[in-house]
């Protein structure tokens, strides 16, 4: 596996770079669209030694993704997001978003299904032409509700025939809701991305949660993919090597 982190401003990349890691995850809602043009965010990634090869929080939470009212607004941010993330290159963008995409209380499951299958669409055929893998992130139900489990997401992609398209395996989420290791096995052929947290979302050796087990879940599925560092950190500069030093032996002994 390939270990990165997400960041939440530019500044936490010179972190990430020492701390050892190969790569950090940029989020397209703020950091990618809220820059003034394409070159001046090239400019800023170019900056640093090591380059963003994963994406997440594509969308703003305040884009109601399945009004449809709202459809045409979608279409242009999602041709400029990834029009964007072209320029910068990567491998993974992941569609989390929880309250974007959730269901309104209006709207039949039905209609829903439809609709998120219409989006998943069109990020897929973008994120292929951007040369990209597009990854359903399951979320806990306090953030979503829809695509709780790893399960669930896998489950929605086949029965809209979404081949293509992948599925994270996020430590934190599978801890809130319960899903067990094995769903990474039953589902290995879909998993193209992962995130890691400790228990609350803390950094890994910094929480109680069965960090060794994800990883040996990981490994043993086969999974050679990239892995995120995903936290609530209190001191990114301090512990962010601590948890990195962490992992790596995990995933040495296997």
């Amino acid at each position: 596996m390939l270990l990165g982190c997400c960041v939440r401003s530019f500044d936490d990349i010179a972190l990430v770079a020492a701390a050892g890691l190969a790569y950090y995850e940029l989020p397209v809602a703020r950091l990618v669209m809220e820059a003034e043009d394409v070159t001046t965010l090239e400019r800023q990634v170019q900056a640093f030694a090591i380059r963003p090869l994963a994406y997440n929080v594509l969308f703003p939470a305040d884009l109601p993704l399945l009004d449809e009212a709202a459809a045409s607004q979608v279409q242009r941010y999602v041709a400029e997001a990834f029009r964007r993330l072209a320029r910068l290159g990567g491998r993974v963008v992941v569609f989390g978003s929880g309250q974007a995409r959730s269901i309104p209380p209006s709207m039949s499951i039905e209609r829903a299904n439809e609709r998120l299958a219409g989006i998943v669409r069109m990020l897929a055929q973008h994120a292929r032409e951007a040369g990209l893998q597009l990854a359903l992130e399951p979320l806990r139900r306090a953030e979503s509700n829809v695509w709780n489990t790893i399960s669930e997401a896998v489950a929605f992609l086949t029965a809209c025939d979404l081949h293509d398209v992948g599925v994270v395996a996020d430590f934190y989420h599978m801890l809130a809701e319960h899903e067990p290791l094995s769903a990474i096995a039953t589902h290995r052929e879909r998993i193209v991305h992962a995130h890691l947290a400790d228990s609350e979302r803390k950094p890994p050796g910094f929480g109680t949660a069965d960090v060794r087990g994800f990883l040996a879940a990981l490994q043993s599925s086969g999974y050679s993919g990239l892995c995120s560092f995903e936290c609530r950190w209190d001191d990114l500069a301090t512990q962010l090597p601590i948890s990195v030093r962490m992992v790596r032996a995990l995933c040495e002994q296997g």
